[in-house]
């Protein structure tokens, strides 16, 4: 029990330390909490404790810090596949993808958003594709790709027309609704007609082919 508290107390130090922006401490709290869980063999509790030490040290925002993350959420993700944690597979793969995308490494943060989706269609879990498709839409979005970022949305809510019919607008339209907040529905209006027109010419071509 006392273990136990311990691993609690350096989760709650890191917790106070990122509420006061000081980052780096937040990483030592956690690195002993990874250490401990470790220890004791509780891996649900490492695990999480990588994730959340993940998450601290990209907010150092210093390369070293970067790379150190990155090492953390690969070995999560391993662990948790190889275990069969469903969750902390999700929140190793949605770290993944996010740091990725800020690396500037893009088509393997839409790969790890890919992968998400892929786990949700196994286990026909729609919350958790539409949440997939945001992540995808908002790293097109960060690289100021708009075009794909609607398409994504477009793609996702035809794929889930076809199995749920008219319910589908109610899954895509909150997240695209943001999406025209963030940029401007003028914006997002005429990007809309771009990509539809494109999409109905390319149609219009495969048909004459």
């Amino acid at each position: 029990e006392l273990v136990e508290l311990d691993h609690a107390c350096r989760q709650a130090r890191a917790a106070v330390a990122l509420v006061h922006g000081n980052p780096q401490a937040a990483c030592a709290a956690l690195r002993d909490a990874v250490v401990i869980a470790r220890r004791i063999g509780a891996l649900e509790d490492e695990l999480e404790s990588r994730i959340a030490l993940a998450g601290a040290l990209v907010q150092r925002g210093d390369p070293v810090g970067r790379d150190e993350a990155e090492k953390h959420l690969q070995i999560t993700r391993d662990q948790a596949l190889e275990h069969g944690l469903d969750s902390m597979h999700m929140a190793a793969l949605v770290g993944q993808a996010g740091l990725l995308a800020q690396k500037g490494q893009t088509q393997a943060a839409l790969d790890r958003c890919l992968e998400i989706a892929n786990v949700a269609v196994s286990k026909q879990d729609l919350a958790r594709y539409v949440a997939a498709v945001s992540l995808m839409s908002g790293i097109y979005e960060q690289k100021g790709d708009l075009a794909s970022a609607y398409r994504t949305f477009a793609e996702a809510h035809a794929t889930l027309r076809e199995k749920l019919g008219d319910q589908a607008k109610d899954l895509i339209r909150p997240p695209m609704s943001a999406f025209a907040d963030r940029i401007g529905h003028e914006r997002f209006s005429e990007i809309a007609e771009a990509v539809n027109a494109a999409a109905r010419a390319r149609q219009t071509f495969r048909r004459r082919s």
